[in-house]
C-alpha cells in the first residue's frame, strides 16, 4: 500500500490550526489536541485503506472497475448532515477529526482529479448517466471545497 503524502499533512496541518486556534482563545487541552490528531489521522488512513484494501470486500465479482463507495456522490452528499451533528452535537474531538479528515480529503481528491473528466467521472460520479461539463465540474468542485471550508470554519470557531 502506497501511503500518500496527505495522510500525513492533513493531520499536520489540522494540528496547527488546532494549537493556533485555542492559544488565542488561552486554553489549550492536550486531552482534546492529541484526539482531535489521532481523529484526523484516522480519517485520511481510512480513505487511503479504502482504496487499497477495503473496496475488494464490497465490490462484487463482475465488476471490472474500481468504484470506491467513500468517493461516490451518495458518500458525499450523506457527509453533510452527518457532519452537521457531529460538528454541533456530539463534542468528540474524534468524531470531528476523523470527519474533517475524511472531508479534506475527499476535497482534495477532487479538486486532483477535477481536469480529466473521464477519470473524474469515473472516481466521483459513476452513478450519473449524464456526463457533466468541465464547468458544471468545477462548480462542484468549487461547491463541496466551499463546504469543506464552511465545517472547518465552524469547527475552530464556532463548534466545540
Amino acid at each position: 500500500m502506497k501511503i500518500k503524502p496527505q495522510t500525513f499533512l492533513i493531520p499536520l496541518f489540522y494540528l496547527g490550526l488546532f494549537l493556533i486556534v485555542n492559544f488565542f482563545k488561552g486554553n489549550i487541552n492536550y486531552y482534546n489536541l492529541i484526539f482531535f490528531t489521532v481523529g484526523t489521522l484516522l480519517g485520511t488512513i481510512l480513505m487511503d485503506l479504502d482504496e487499497a484494501v477495503f473496496y475488494k470486500y464490497y465490490l462484487e465479482k463482475t465488476e471490472t472497475n474500481v468504484k470506491l463507495i467513500t468517493r461516490s456522490l451518495l458518500f458525499m452528499i450523506s457527509l453533510l448532515p452527518l457532519g452537521i451533528f457531529i460538528v454541533t452535537s456530539t463534542g468528540s474531538e474524534i468524531g470531528i477529526g476523523l470527519f474533517l479528515g475524511i472531508l479534506t480529503t475527499i476535497s482534495i481528491e477532487l479538486i486532483i482529479y477535477r481536469n480529466s473528466i473521464e477519470l473524474f467521472h469515473s472516481r466521483f460520479l459513476s452513478q450519473l448517466k449524464r456526463k457533466l461539463t468541465v464547468q458544471e465540474i468545477m462548480y462542484f468542485v468549487s461547491g463541496f471545497s466551499e463546504l469543506t471550508l464552511i465545517f472547518v470554519l465552524l469547527t475552530f470557531f464556532l463548534g466545540r
